[in-house]
């Protein structure tokens, strides 16, 4: 069990942000899509167990079609061989909503996916590791915090993990923050990064 926990969360590591979509078109209500980018931290769990936190900076340009994911994975597992992973993430997306997807750093998984509406506030994706073997089927909505705001936002993400004939259901869960709180967290993990003073779950 410790092993398959292990090789989930390195793997949910590298999709905690992988399919989230181009910038929202100009009417929509988060402030941060609107300006190319977007800056969430939130968590990933197997039930009711919170496995990793995450940080993720998203940079649109809608004109070419390209997104980039930077992606920092901060594992609750305290043994896990290295806690704080980095990862970047290069979407194309072509004009009928279809796009592909590429891990560039370590050429670790890609995939494909779709948009489900006119506002891109909805997408589908799979994705898939060569190298590991293991599969990933996400379901991604970006909705407004009405009660935060209107200029706040939610990321909330359904996964189906596939790997050696056995499936495992993922939920992520986002809240949109502001550059200097993101620049404040990924300082404070990378700095701890190799620390026993290392907290994933900051305020």
């Amino acid at each position: 069990m410790f092993h398959q926990i292990t090789v989930l969360s390195f793997a949910m590591t590298m999709l905690s942000a992988c399919t989230a979509l181009p910038a929202l078109a100009a009417d929509r209500s988060t402030a941060s899509a609107q300006a190319g980018v977007q800056y969430f931290y939130g968590a990933r769990s197997i039930g009711t167990k919170v496995i990793a936190s995450m940080l993720v900076k998203r940079t649109v340009d809608r004109a070419a079609g390209t997104i980039t994911e930077q992606v920092t994975d901060c594992d609750h597992n305290e043994a896990a061989k290295q806690r704080v992973v980095p990862y970047r993430v290069e979407f194309k997306v072509r004009s009928d909503g279809f796009y592909t997807l590429e891990e560039v750093l370590q050429k670790s998984f890609r995939g494909t996916g779709q948009i489900k509406n006119d506002s891109w506030t909805a997408w589908t994706s799979h994705t898939y590791s060569p190298a590991q073997g293991w599969m990933l089927v996400s379901d991604d909505q970006i909705t407004d915090r009405g009660s935060h705001g209107p200029s706040r936002a939610a990321l909330t993400v359904k996964k189906i993990y596939f790997m050696d004939n056995q499936q495992t259901e993922l939920a992520e869960n986002f809240v949109d923050i502001d550059s200097d709180r993101y620049q404040t967290i990924l300082d404070s993990y990378t700095k701890n990064a190799a620390s026993s003073k290392l907290d994933c779950e900051l305020e």
